[in-house]
């Protein structure tokens, strides 16, 4: 049962240990990365604002749901 278990484990290890790294593209900088993150999230507080809904912990996981 160890064995399975240490299987797995270093299966799964080896799938997923290629998500946590930096991500690139090809035609577009750092620069153009954050100026879209921060479009981003202008437009998602905005969003909250608007729906009253600001810092409401229970609309993330209702909406995580569907």
């Amino acid at each position: 049962m160890k064995r399975v278990i240490m299987f797995f484990s270093v299966c799964f290890i080896l799938i997923f240990s290629g998500c946590g790294g930096p991500m690139y593209h090809s035609t577009k900088g750092p620069a153009d990365f954050e100026r879209e993150k921060s479009i981003c999230r202008q437009y998602a507080l905005e969003n909250e604002r608007d729906t009253g809904l600001m810092g409401n912990p229970f609309v993330i996981r209702d909406g995580m749901r569907e």
